[in-house]
Formats: structure tokens, C-alpha cells, sequence
């Protein structure tokens, strides 16, 4: 009893504040496809770890922030057999930009952003019935109450729901814990090798101290009704007002990026699976640990095994698929096997190569004639005492025509037939150099020269192998960037704010977007940490550096005063106090960028200045040097003017109107030519 009167008191409250309010819409507006419907004609790079899916397609509806978060349902899509209809909204705590007053008369020139327009695309989806829902970073409150209502009474229904970043609602709807289940959310992912869940930072939000507490920490999983209701909450949030993640943290981008954001969709993929219990698998993967596996390189059995549990009485036919790729997402081990299922535990023998040093991923999906039955994967760990313990150039950064010096430091002196391979691969995939360093027996360092001439990218990935025979011991990677000082040959065609959620791996597949459609630098604010702009690298753009931004208003005394350096009292812009600041401005604001090799300096956009300045010292004192330019002579000046000044000193600008007052229409113009030629200055 107490578990229904809950739940019809969320149905109260919802059905009390049934509202909608039409708003007036000009006529002429811009087609809105472009924020109000998902496509998946983008195929990225991805695993397909459930499509199809034995159990059948999942029908999902997700509610998401508009902007980069959308692109997050298709990533999973690529990985989960479902069929999904999609809602962006405003922001994650915003229905439609008409309720922001800053906004709105953009946005509501665009088809399909008003409350009344995404009220109704959302009432309409919800004439369907749905498998899930997924609330996508995404307010559940900011919807409106009818949708609130048919969400939750398709729930009540059977309907399984998931919020990503926490508890996006303030209803009463998490009044009932439920662990039926639950371990098969973390069932075979990875937690341990994925580098976000390795940051101290995000370990110390979420309350653990190590991978093996993340499970406890990361999910809550309810009752509602007849659904299920499954939390998911990463340590961090992700803004979505300019950009921002919908399903999966904002992982920053790195060559570790790619696997490890298989395996955050994997997981969101299992919790929207455990919201679905008639989507349920019916084999499990049982001996994955969450902890990963620790082998010594020295002692690698060639054979392992998987333990799969399957639980009908009729047997199974299929095929497991195996695969071991290492942390930059390099297949190392591909097998696949025919066995059948029976009821209870099944031994599934596999096999596995003299694996390198460092991390690994193990993937294991089992199919059927039907589609993926099950799939999970686990990190393992390599040790060995023959490894790359330092590995790099002398410098990230190196000129065009210059040699970029390497060194390699390993944990122990090498023994015979040791070679360290060293590549160079431009942004494109191009293999531009290659070298076989030999490390003789007993060394244990080994330096190297690399010219970089035949770079045509600004960055480059250097790769590295140590090998020992014909056996690759450990390898590693860096960065290595070489700017394009001289783009004097280059016609521009420049973005103008890069993307919102820029320096993680989704920010990293849209600039790739970004250079398929003709643009090749970017117009930003320049960051104090170079991140920004080593992003923007990494995808071959120089940026157009947005240094400074003139801006001269005027107070009530007509002084000029700078709205970026704030702190200089006489504004005008010829004082050596406001010149000498607004340098060092610039030159800091810049520092971080420039060895990146900006294409272009930019004084800024939307750049103004006051007619209504000029009479502060500085000023004074200018628009009399002014005059001395401009006027041959004192008696020339007097003589046009027809006025009787004895000295240059003498002259003081006067306000317009006093000016008018006295006549002198010659100093209003000169006043105005002054305003301009300082701004132009």
C-alpha cells in the first residue's frame, strides 16, 4: 500500500501542473531539422557489441540536450540493436530557449524551438508505446507535466527508464532500492584499464579509493511500479549549454580514447538492457572481474578460458568471438569459436598471444543465429622487467627544417637482437618516416634524430616498439607538433568558436567533421594551458587567435575607458599607461599559443568605440597633437576655425554641444576624425 500511494502521489503532483502556453511565431522561419531531429548517417569508428541482439530491438526514446549530446544516441546505436525516436531540448535544465529572454528571439527563428513546438514533438513520440527512456543529461522537471505524466505511467506500466548524471528529478520516483539484477550492469566492463575512472580526482568525487568500489558508487537501480529504474552518475558533470556529453563522462581526447569510449557506451548500453528485463540476456559472461587481470609477460599461458553461464535447458550453437586490443585501440588477437551452449556452466578454451608489455583490453562477444547473446570484456595488465620507461623528444614542439631529438630510457639494460622501431604518422594516417635504432646488449638508453620535414600535418603521433628478435616487448606514443609558420599560400576558410565540448574525443570526431566541410583554422579565444589549441592541432587546424578586443566607451566626464583593461583611469588609447597593459595582455593571453603556430592574430570582433570621449588629459593632450598634423600652421588652424588662438596649448576640446554653441563646426568634425584615427591607431 505504502509503495502505490508513492507512486499516485508523483501522478498528483505531475497531473496538477498541466499547462501549455502558445506563443506568437513569425512567419519566414529557418528550417529547425537541424535541432530537433538525430540522423545516423555518420558511421564512426565502433564495436558492435549487441547489433543485432538476440533478445530482439530495444525501442528507446531519449530526451537530450541539443548540440554535441545527440551524437552520443547514435554512438550507441552503432553498438546496441535498438530503434530510438529523439527529443533535444534547450539544455539540460532548459525545455526551450523561449523561456531565456537573452535567446529567444534567436531561437525562436528557427522551426521547431518553441515550448509549444517541442511540447508537441514530444507529446507526440509519446503516443508510442517504448521498451526505455532515457533522460540523457537531461532534466526530467523541465518537461512538460503531461510528458512527465506519460513517461511515468508507461514506467509504472513496465517501461524501463535511465538518467545519466545522477538524479535529474526532484519526483519522488527513487522511494523503492532494487539489487535484483544489478551486477549485470558491470558485468564485463572494464572499469579498471578505462583511464577517466583512473583520474584521483573523479575516484575522490565518487567516494572510492579503487576501481573495484566503482560499481557501488556509480549505480542506482529502483523500483517504480512494474519498471525499473536505473541511475547512472560518472564523479562529473557535463555543461550543455554550448556543448557537453549526454550518456557518457566528457572524456578528454587521447589515443586511449577510442577503446575506452567502447566501453562507457558498453556500460550505459547494460544499464538501459537492465532497465528492459524482457530484453535480458540468457547467457552471462561469469568470470570477467571487475578488477582486471595482472600477468607476468615472462609466465604467459598461450591458452585461457571464459566461464559462460546459460541457463535453458535446449542447447545453443554459437559462435564466441574473441579479440585482444591493446590501450591505443591496436587489434592484437582476433579469434573465433564454434561451440555449443548447454544448460549450467560452460568452459569456453580460448587462445591468447605473447601479449606486450602494459595494458590490454579482452573482448568476448557470443553469438548465435539470432544476433549477440552476451558480450564483456576485461582489462589485463602486462608486466614485464624489459620495458620503456621514459620515451620522447626533447620538446613537443619542433620548427619546420629543424631535427627533433628523441631519447628512449628502458627498465633494465638490454639483451641481444634489441631494436627500438620509432614512426612518425601525420594527422591523415600517413606514415611520413621510420627508424630501427639498435640498442646493443647491456644499454639501456638509446637517443635519435628525427627530421621532420615531410610533415604536412601539425601534429604527428610518434610510435615506438622495443623489440627484442622478432617479438615486440612494450611500445608507447607521443605527441610531436610541427607548426606551420608560413601560411601565406593557404586561403583561410575559418570557424568561428570551435566546439563546445572541443577537448574530448566526441569534440575530436566533430573537428574531423569541421575539416570535411572546407574549414581549416579556427577563430578562438586563445587558452591559458595550450589545451585547446593542442586539440585543435591534433586535427591539423592552426588557430586564428583571438588576442584582443578593442572596446572604448566613454564615462560621464567623456573619458575613454577600455572595457578589457579596466584598471587604467584615462582610457584614452594613446597612453603609454593603457598601450603598455594592453601589450602585456595580448603577449600573455597568447603565450600558450604560439607554439602551436598560430594562422593569424585577430584584435577582436564587435569592436566599438565613443564619439562622446576625449576630454580626460590624455585625451586633451592627443586631439591638440592631432591637430598639429593635420593643420600646417597655428594661423592655418585660426584662419579656417575662425578663431584666435595664441598657442597650440590653448586649444581644449569642447563638448559637441557647446561647440555647436559657439560656432565651431570645424572642431565637432576634427572631435569625430580624432575618435576614429585613435581607434584606427
Amino acid at each position: 500500500m505504502e509503495s502505490t500511494r508513492n507512486v499516485n502521489t508523483v501522478f498528483v503532483a505531475v497531473l496538477l501542473a498541466l499547462s501549455m502556453n502558445a506563443v506568437p511565431l513569425q512567419a519566414g522561419r529557418h528550417d529547425g531539422d537541424y535541432l530537433n531531429k538525430v540522423t545516423t548517417k555518420l558511421v564512426t569508428p565502433h564495436t558492435k557489441w549487441a547489433k543485432p541482439y538476440s533478445r530482439g530491438k530495444l525501442k528507446v526514446l531519449f530526451v537530450v540536450p541539443r548540440t554535441v549530446a545527440p551524437r552520443e544516441i547514435v554512438e550507441l546505436w552503432q553498438r546496441l540493436d535498438m530503434d530510438f525516436d529523439a527529443v533535444p531540448i534547450a539544455h539540460s535544465g532548459l525545455f526551450s530557449f523561449e523561456s531565456d529572454a537573452g535567446a529567444a528571439m534567436y531561437d525562436l527563428k528557427v522551426e521547431g524551438t518553441s515550448i509549444e513546438e517541442k511540447t508537441q514533438q514530444l507529446l507526440t513520440a509519446l503516443d508510442k508505446r517504448y521498451d526505455a527512456f532515457v533522460m540523457a543529461n537531461a532534466s526530467f522537471d523541465v518537461l512538460p507535466k503531461e510528458a512527465q505524466y506519460k513517461i511515468l505511467k508507461q514506467v509504472s506500466e513496465g517501461a524501463g527508464l535511465l538518467f545519466t548524471f545522477g538524479r535529474l528529478t526532484r519526483l519522488q520516483i527513487f522511494k523503492k532500492p532494487m539489487t535484483e539484477g544489478r551486477d549485470e550492469i558491470f558485468n564485463g566492463v572494464p572499469l579498471a584499464g578505462i583511464d577517466f575512472f583512473r583520474n584521483p580526482e573523479i575516484l575522490k568525487n565518487l567516494r572510492v579509493k579503487e576501481a573495484k568500489e566503482l560499481p557501488a558508487r556509480m549505480v542506482e537501480t529502483f523500483a517504480f511500479r512494474q519498471g525499473r529504474v536505473a541511475v547512472l552518475q560518472y564523479g562529473q558533470g557535463s555543461g550543455t549549454y554550448y556543448g557537453g556529453h549526454g550518456l557518457t563522462p566528457p572524456v578528454p581526447y587521447s589515443l586511449h580514447w577510442a577503446a575506452d569510449y567502447d566501453y562507457l557506451l558498453s556500460l550505459v548500453a547494460k544499464a538501459l538492457l537492465w532497465t528492459v528485463p524482457s530484453k535480458s540476456p540468457r547467457v552471462m559472461l561469469t568470470s570477467l572481474p571487475e578488477a582486471g587481470i595482472h600477468l607476468n609477460r615472462a609466465a604467459l599461458s598461450r591458452e585461457n578460458g571464459v566461464t559462460v553461464q546459460y541457463n535453458e535447458a535446449q542447447p545453443l550453437p554459437v559462435y564466441v568471438h574473441v579479440r585482444i586490443r591493446d590501450k591505443v585501440n591496436e587489434v592484437e588477437f582476433y579469434q573465433v569459436l564454434k561451440t555449443s551452449l548447454k544448460q549450467g556452466e560452460n568452459f569456453v578454451r580460448v587462445g591468447r598471444p605473447k601479449l606486450k608489455a602494459g595494458g590490454h583490453f579482452g573482448d568476448v562477444i557470443i553469438k548465435s543465429s539470432q544476433g549477440t547473446e552476451a558480450w564483456g570484456s576485461v582489462y589485463i595488465e602486462v608486466e614485464s622487467s624489459l620495458r620503456i620507461d621514459q620515451f620522447g623528444t626533447q620538446s613537443e614542439f619542433c620548427e619546420r627544417g629543424q631535427v627533433a631529438k628523441g631519447n628512449c630510457e628502458l627498465s633494465v639494460p638490454a639483451p641481444t637482437e634489441t631494436v627500438l622501431e620509432v614512426s612518425l604518422t601525420d594527422t591523415h594516417d600517413r606514415v611520413y618516416l621510420r627508424k630501427s635504432i639498435p640498442i646493443a646488449s647491456g644499454q639501456q638508453s638509446a637517443s635519435f634524430d628525427l627530421p621532420v620535414e615531410k610533415a604536412l600535418t601539425i601534429a604527428s603521433r610518434l610510435h615506438a616498439d622495443l623489440k627484442v628478435g622478432a617479438e615486440t616487448v612494450d611500445s608507447a606514443d607521443r605527441f610531436l607538433f610541427v607548426p606551420r609558420r608560413d601560411n601565406s599560400d593557404e586561403f583561410r576558410s575559418i570557424l568561428w568558436g570551435g566546439i563546445g565540448c572541443g577537448n574530448t574525443g566526441l569534440g575530436w570526431l566533430a573537428y574531423q567533421q569541421v575539416r570535411k566541410a572546407g574549414f581549416n583554422a579556427i577563430l578562438a579565444h586563445p587558452s591559458a594551458d595550450g589545451v585547446q589549441e593542442r586539440v585543435f592541432a591534433l586535427n591539423d587546424f592552426p588557430l586564428v587567435c583571438y588576442a584582443y578586443r578593442v572596446m572604448g566607451g566613454a564615462d560621464d566626464k567623456g573619458w575613454r575607458k577600455d572595457h578589457w583593461i579596466k584598471d587604467v583611469e584615462d582610457g584614452c588609447f594613446y597612453n603609454p599607461e593603457l598601450q603598455q597593459k594592453s601589450s602585456k595582455s595580448v603577449l600573455d593571453r597568447i603565450q600558450a599559443a604560439i607554439p602551436y603556430g598560430p594562422s593569424l592574430y585577430s584584435l577582436g570582433d564587435e569592436n566599438y568605440f565613443d564619439y562622446k570621449s576625449g576630454y580626460s588629459p590624455y585625451g586633451q593632450k592627443s586631439f591638440r597633437e592631432y591637430l598639429k598634423q593635420h593643420y600646417a600652421t597655428l594661423s592655418e588652424l585660426n584662419r579656417i576655425w575662425g578663431t584666435q588662438y595664441a598657442d597650440w596649448s590653448k586649444i581644449d576640446l569642447l563638448p559637441d554641444d557647446e561647440a555647436k554653441q559657439r560656432n565651431l563646426w570645424p572642431m565637432i568634425h576634427e572631435h569625430a576624425a580624432f575618435c576614429e584615427s585613435e581607434y584606427a591607431d
